[in-house]
């Protein structure tokens, strides 16, 4: 069964403009399941997380901002993905549960990464401990080949463990659709 994700660095929800953009993204995509990450939202704006949600999106978890540039936020069509667990940190929401058309257990991870090299080697390294076919999305604040960034130096070791992280769990790194960034 085909189904959509939405996967989007908003980069704040503090404007409206925006937050009907984010909307009009998500209910045209008519997407499942929705990861924003760096929402800015320093406590859940119960407004804006009411319009995310739609009529479509009977679950959600939130990260609050505790920076300039972070704050997390999970939704879910509790009709097609059933929630039996949750870790949430401050650069991560890892859900647990089953995908309710094939009642196969998965983790739908929404995923923040820090920007220094040596902290993302170690939150890697974390993410490699859970054990089940994962759904993975979100801003890892790298690239895995020098082809993915435009302008600016890559770090080659950071692309490394990337690359090596995605290839360790079997991970398909989907092709970017209808956007100029990633």
């Amino acid at each position: 069964m085909p189904f959509t994700i939405v996967l989007w660095n908003v980069r704040g929800l503090g404007k409206k403009d925006k937050v009907t953009a984010v909307c009009s993204s998500i209910s045209t995509s008519k997407a499942r399941v929705v990861f924003i990450q760096e929402s800015k939202m320093e406590m859940e704006n119960k407004s804006v997380v009411k319009r995310l949600m739609g009529k479509n999106f009977h679950e959600r978890v939130i990260v609050p901002s505790e920076v300039a540039s972070s704050g997390l936020i999970s939704l879910w069509d509790a009709d097609f993905f059933s929630m039996e667990s949750k870790q949430v940190s401050r650069r991560l929401i890892v859900l647990e549960g089953k995908l309710i058309h094939s009642n196969l257990k998965v983790g739908l991870i929404n995923v923040y990464a820090l920007n220094d090299h040596a902290e993302r080697r170690e939150f890697l390294l974390n993410l490699n401990e859970l054990r089940l076919p994962v759904i993975i999305g979100g801003d890892f604040n790298t690239v895995r080949s020098d082809d993915e960034k435009l302008g600016g130096l890559v770090n080659v070791e950071a692309s490394k463990v990337f690359s090596d992280f995605v290839l360790g769990r079997n991970l398909i790194d989907l092709p970017l659709e209808g956007s100029a960034y990633t």
